[in-house]
């Protein structure tokens, strides 16, 4: 049964509390009762529980008080948590229960005394089509206010009187062939989760208004502009959503919506600016005042005014809210509330709280001044002053515009005789205390916390009061507060602060005064703590709410996991044991992700990589579910679908903001990440290479695979410029499979090959590299083949805080090696006489790679039938080696006759010297055994013969030989791939300027949708006497558009037959070592930007990267 507990309120200063027990039993006689059933903890939103018998003075600091667990959720937080006490959960008990929602529209219910969860809704649905809101979708402009999607962003509200918690989501919507932005009201069962009132209802609605968009004198609630920040409220049985914009964008208007409690019906809109603009309710995310007699007062941002007759930007606001509607009652506006409104000193910054046993109102916003306002007379306007409200004070001595901003809200401590103090921490300001009398505030500041003196901006602290009533030495001040960073563009590191109530100049404990034990990581923006029977529930950045307490009340440790996988997964947080000296073990089939019509979360977390009885080193890794990845797990896409790929960067360090907003060919933030779809032919938008997702941050990648995209084998991988070479080198790569849309029908052997089962084995390769000094830097993270890497990050270890290797190195000569999805020369099974096939991707950043099969009785043969996730041209070849660039796939056919019954089969790197007139002498690697084949009749179903047919190619990939040719606009015909004089590489002697350029400066070419066009790739030296093969062919990569190769320049076709063929398809190509190679692509189905670059990935982070401009079709 749902618990039932009468509604607390306050009459004129006697506090009434009503309870009522269905389902409920007693209060524990140790506690006194505490439900946070609404933000801040009360309708007068003053943030205190006076409540607290567990935590005091004495025991809040760093030897008895800390961190005791964390609750995992899916999805970023920016809403308070709620705490219920005593709900009995049917067949399971009694509990206390903390609620919280995530911005995936997540909503989860956990045992507020262990980290046990009770129950959760998810309101994604894939085979619906639903899914949270990106917020590049909504504003694409969004400089990281709010970072990844929009989902359930405010903070809930519980009606006690049914057991009943309301919140709501925001979803992206498939219906009737098109995208609906939802806004949904939720109401579920507190205990249970269950649905209750039908579950559900869209917030839409209409109101009279001359303003922006208005059709015919009516506005029109728009989803897509509108952002859901402010947290609900509930009063006289309705359901009180807010809506503001976001960072003023898209035309954004307030609106005020008012549901039935009981049943979900609509009963009120309002528009706070109908006339004008803007007038958003948003309030840092605070819900408004309430007081006794059932008034609410909302501060409302800047916008249109006029009087007070229909439009109130800048004002304080008292409606009168029933079932019959929303009518404004009374209202305050400061005398110079249009400058505040042309400097945007937005009133609304924050939310009002009342004065317990008095007639008084308190607010304070971005201009940084107390406003004490009688809610029996607000005062209305005086054109000279505010003379006419009942007080008015300043938090500071400074009179500068647009500095010391009030946003997280102040909070009041109610003390004996009607007295109390208020707190509050403004931007660049120190935390301040200032005493209430019982009849006015002095404005003398009574103590202060000075740990403010900081060079970035913050929003400062956000409040929350505890104590035992007015018992002395229990007063405590928290405060969740920004520690270091730029909080109004990105997530920043967090810090729990606890302070003496009775003088905050007297810190009593902090987070990071036991870094090991109580890191808060990163900050959970504007969201108060929650603080019920000696636990402090918060809220960070890191997909996490961690739970502090009395490390007495710290539950038991679970019994150790057993059972670790040895073969490259990490199912826990234990390091997988490496192999040391045991046989080469069965390789690991990675894990098949599907991803059509669907949403998948992938982070990036720190990750202990121990490669089987090689060395051990800590790295950057992909997690899914929980489970870490290396490599990254094979997402499965499908022609026709659409896959929703969100990348959560969990990295809990701090890359300094400076060194990452702008342009640099050079190594730099190595913990910011993003994600490519390596060899896909979609838009450059989706696939889009220029956002940077800094720790804790992410992002959703939208991708619409084309419906006539050809089947075949891709990858994925980091790709944040100045720091692709190190994470893809350290893991941050994984295989991407594209399946055909239904309609494709593949010729009969090709089909049998594909389908087989098992299905083929994908081989991710990686190589393994430290170099040099590299292993022996103790402070830093440094890795893989990057010039001056040891010194980089040594010079750079306080600056990054990046990861300490520890490397472990059991065989010193065994510092440079691939390993095959990581592992350590591991066995492929094939069945004598039966064609099998290997889908390898080759994942690094450096080396060329020449696969030789170790087979001198000649028992074994193989074809290569695809190269790039692109079908050969039948018949399809013989070949002695599979010669493969940094980021090409190549689909082999492999078949060993039964004379290799029982026999091991090595598949060697030889880097032939009859090949260096193709590939060079430089960046080319040799190892005896990459892996092993095991030739062994397993019983399966068998493929005799290798294929002969020709795939179907579809409409973008056609034969481009004979096509007539186009030149753009500044008639580039060759690219130049080479070093510059200040150390950068370039492409045609001009270092990468950057994605924030200039158009004009920015692209080395504008090209017109649907024309062929000709480019010579070419090596440093090309052509002229500077040429050598010890100069090295550099890997060209190109996205969005496949292209052709028409020619080999300066070299025998047959003598670079195995490594590039004339006519074959390709993404990636070497520029040959000593003349070059010809590619001819036409720009098929996308504009925008096409970016090329060689994939030696550390060129690529000095600036050998270019673009290409793609105009539409007749463009000039």
């Amino acid at each position: 049964m749902s618990p039932t507990v009468g509604l607390a309120c306050r009459l004129f200063g006697l506090v009434v509390l009503v309870w009522l027990s269905l389902g409920l039993s007693s209060v524990d006689a140790q506690r006194r009762s505490v439900n946070i059933w609404t933000n801040y903890g009360n309708q007068e939103r003053t943030g205190a529980n006076l409540n607290e018998t567990i935590l005091n003075q004495t025991n809040v600091n760093k030897n008895t008080f800390g961190k005791l667990w964390t609750y995992s959720v899916e999805g970023f937080m920016y809403s308070q948590p709620l705490y219920l006490e005593n709900v009995q959960v049917p067949n399971r008990g009694q509990y206390d229960m903390l609620f919280i929602g995530t911005m995936q529209d997540v909503f989860y219910a956990f045992d507020a005394n262990s980290n046990n969860l009770i129950w959760k809704r998810d309101y994604r649905d894939a085979n619906l089509g639903i899914y949270p809101v990106p917020i590049s979708e909504n504003f694409p402009l969004a400089a990281g206010n709010v970072v990844g999607n929009l989902g359930i962003e405010s903070t809930s509200v519980i009606d006690m009187s049914t057991g009943t918690i309301f919140f709501v989501t925001h979803t992206k919507e498939w219906q009737g062939g098109s995208w609906l932005y939802a806004y949904r009201l939720r109401a579920v069962d507190v205990a249970t989760g269950a649905d209750k009132y039908g579950g559900q209802v869209l917030i839409n609605g209409t109101f009279p208004g001359t303003g922006q968009n208005n059709v015919g004198g009516i506005l029109y609630f728009n989803p897509k502009s509108a952002n859901q920040r402010i947290s609900l409220a509930l009063v006289n049985n309705q359901v009180l959503v807010g809506f503001a914009g976001h960072e003023d964008m898209n035309q954004f208007r307030g609106w005020l919506f008012a549901y039935s409690a009981t049943s979900l019906q609509q009963t009120g809109v309002w528009c706070p600016s109908p006339d004008g603009r803007f007038g958003g309710l948003w309030s840092s995310g605070r819900a408004p005042a309430i007081d006794p007699l059932g008034f609410v007062y909302y501060m409302v941002g800047n916008g249109g005014w006029d009087q007070g007759i229909r439009n109130f930007g800048m004002s304080f606001v008292k409606l009168n809210v029933t079932q019959y509607g929303i009518n404004v009652v009374d209202w305050f506006s400061p005398w110079n509330n249009r400058a505040m409104d042309l400097t945007d000193q937005d009133l609304g910054s924050s939310s009002p709280f009342l004065i317990p046993g008095t007639n008084l109102l308190v607010g304070i916003g971005k201009e940084a001044i107390f406003h004490v306002l009688n809610r029996s007379n607000l005062g209305g306007f005086n054109a000279y002053n505010n003379n006419q409200t009942y007080q008015e004070f300043r938090n500071n001595n400074w009179t500068t515009c647009c500095k010391y901003k009030v946003k997280g809200g102040p909070v009041y401590y109610p003390r004996d005789n009607g007295k109390g103090t208020v707190y509050v921490w403004g931007e660049y300001d120190p935390l301040k205390a200032y005493q209430f009398n019982g009849t006015y505030f002095n404005p003398n500041i009574s103590s202060m916390n000075d740990w403010w003196n900081t060079p970035y901006l913050g929003y400062a602290g956000v409040l929350g009061v505890t104590a035992d009533g007015t018992r002395p030495g229990t007063g405590i001040l928290w405060s969740n507060t920004f520690y270091i960073g730029v909080a109004e563009y990105e997530v920043v590191t967090g810090i729990l602060r606890a302070y003496n109530a009775d003088d905050v100049s007297k810190e009593l404990w902090n987070s990071r005064m036991n870094m090991s034990r109580d890191d808060l990581m990163t900050w959970g923006k504007f969201i108060p703590p929650t603080i019920a029977h000696g636990k402090v529930y918060v809220p960070n950045s890191n997909n996490s709410v961690v739970v502090y307490g009395l490390l007495s009340m710290k539950p038991p440790e679970p019994p150790p996991t057993t059972g670790i996988q040895t073969t490259g997964i990490m199912t826990t947080g234990i390091p997988v044991p490496y192999r040391g000296g045991a046989p080469q073990l069965p390789l690991y089939n990675i894990d098949k992700i599907p991803c059509q019509n669907a949403a998948i979360t992938l982070e990036v977390r720190p990750f202990r990589w121990h490669v089987d009885g090689q060395l051990s080193f800590t790295t950057r890794a992909y997690f899914y579910n929980g489970q870490a990845y290396m490599p990254g797990p094979t997402i499965v896409l499908k022609a026709g679908t659409q896959c929703n790929l969100t990348i959560a960067n969990l990295l809990d360090r701090n890359t300094p903001v400076g060194s990452c907003m702008y342009h640099s060919n050079s190594f730099h933030c190595p913990d910011t990440t993003n994600v490519h779809t390596h060899g896909l032919h979609i838009s450059g938008l989706q696939d889009n290479v220029a956002t940077h997702i800094r720790p804790g941050r992410n992002q959703t990648y939208t991708y619409d695979v084309p419906a006539d995209h050809l089947m075949g084998t891709f990858w994925y991988h980091a790709h944040s410029h100045g720091a692709v070479n190190l994470q893809v080198m350290g893991g941050l790569v994984g295989a991407m499979l594209v399946e055909p849309a239904d309609s494709y029908v593949l010729p009969t052997d090709l089909q049998a090959l594909y389908s087989k089962s098992p299905s083929p084995q994908v081989l991710v390769l990686q190589h393994v590299h430290f170099g040099g000094n590299d292993v022996n830097v103790s402070n830093s993270f440094t890795m893989f083949d990057y010039p001056g890497a040891s010194a980089a990050f040594a010079n750079a270890a306080e600056q990054y805080e990046s990861y300490p290797p520890s490397v472990a190195i059991y065989n010193q000569s065994n510092v440079d090696f691939y390993t095959v999805n990581a592992q350590f020369q591991p066995v492929v099974t094939i069945q004598p006489d039966d064609v099998t096939l290997l889908r390898v991707v080759h994942a690094t950043a450096v080396r060329f790679i020449e696969l030789e099969l170790v087979d001198p009785n000649g028992w074994c043969q193989w074809q290569t039938i695809a190269r790039d996730g692109v079908f050969q041209y039948a018949p399809y070849q013989q070949s002695q080696a599979i010669v493969l660039s940094p980021g090409n796939r190549a689909d082999v056919a492999i078949k060993c006759s039964s004379a290799a019954l029982g026999r091991t089969i090595a598949v060697a790197a030889n880097p032939r010297s009859t090949r260096d007139p193709v590939l060079g002498m430089e960046n080319r690697h040799s190892q005896p055994i990459v892996f092993l084949l095991s030739v062994t009749d397993t019983g399966a179903g068998k493929v005799s013969d290798f294929p002969t047919s020709q795939a179907p190619m579809p409409y973008y990939l056609t034969d481009h030989a004979n096509d007539e040719l186009s030149f753009g606009g500044n008639n580039v015909s060759s690219i130049l791939l080479s070093a510059q004089a200040n150390g950068e590489q370039g492409i045609n002697l001009k270092a990468f300027p950057g994605f924030e350029v200039a158009p004009n400066q920015r692209y080395v070419d504008r090209l017109c949708l649907g024309n062929v066009y000709e480019f010579n790739i070419m090596p440093p030296g090309a052509g002229s006497s500077s040429a050598s093969m010890h100069t090295g062919a550099h890997p060209y990569h190109q996205h969005v558009n496949h292209f052709q190769v028409v020619g080999i320049n300066g070299a025998d076709p047959a003598a670079a037959a195995d490594v590039v063929r004339i006519g074959e398809w390709r993404d990636t190509v070497p520029a040959l070592a000593l003349n070059g190679i010809k590619i001819r692509f036409k720009t098929e189905s996308f504009t925008g930007d096409m970016v090329m670059h060689c994939h030696i990935l550390q060129h690529e982070d000095l600036g050998m990267m270019g673009l290409f401009d793609v105009a539409p079709a007749g463009s000039d």
